[in-house]
């Protein structure tokens, strides 16, 4: 059987101009930049793979419309999986992301909460295992959220080591807006290997 192809792609820029908080919030779009992002990484991805046979999407706005430029690329439907989401966070509603990044999360104000990390990997390791296994051999696009992404890498790649004791190496796992990484599962299920995607044509 073939490898299994997975690339798990951050939605791209958004319309966002007074910089307000988002997460699962406010239910933002793309802008200009972001749809033209996604579209190229559509084009970097055709060029590495040739395409993609399935899409799972987020069922976020932002990340919607970013399956949507991919689907007209590749003329294929896409699902949506709410175990994509982005962080849950609560009690963050009318902040802006300045005001968002000041806050300690281990002490927050009664009546606000954010997803702890590892939750947020489990239920990220989960889907991602379940589309390799239901679509073994394939070429899966899954569109989410930074932290999100960030967090399914570390465990894809580091199973025994806990997120929550790795908070600042996990952070270079973002791929940022707009790009991919793109990872190989072998026979066995595990990772072989891996590379960083991005819509201006660099890879790592």
């Amino acid at each position: 059987m073939s490898d299994t192809t997975i690339y798990l792609i951050r939605h791209g820029e958004l319309d966002n101009p007074e910089k307000k908080f988002y997460g699962r919030v406010v239910d933002i779009g793309l802008d200009d930049l972001g749809r033209e992002q996604i579209g190229k990484l559509g084009n970097m991805i055709a060029l590495h793979d040739g395409g993609i046979d399935v899409l799972v999407t987020s069922p976020l706005r932002r990340a919607r419309e970013s399956a949507e430029i991919l689907v007209e690329r590749f003329g294929i439907p896409y699902e949506i999986d709410e175990e994509l989401l982005e962080t849950d966070s609560k009690g963050f509603e009318g902040m802006t992301l300045e005001e968002a990044a000041s806050l300690d999360l281990s002490h927050l104000p009664e009546g606000m909460s954010v997803e702890e990390p590892e939750h947020i990997a489990s239920r990220m390791v989960g889907a991602v295992r379940g589309l390799v296994e239901q679509y073994a051999g394939k070429r899966i696009g899954i569109v989410s959220h930074g932290s999100p992404i960030a967090y399914v890498m570390w465990k894809l790649l580091h199973s025994d080591a806990p997120v929550s004791s790795h908070l600042q190496e996990i952070s270079s796992l973002d791929p940022k807006k707009g790009n991919a990484w793109r990872l190989a599962f072998g026979d066995a299920g595990r990772v072989i290997e891996y590379a960083h995607v991005s819509f201006d044509g660099r890879s790592t």
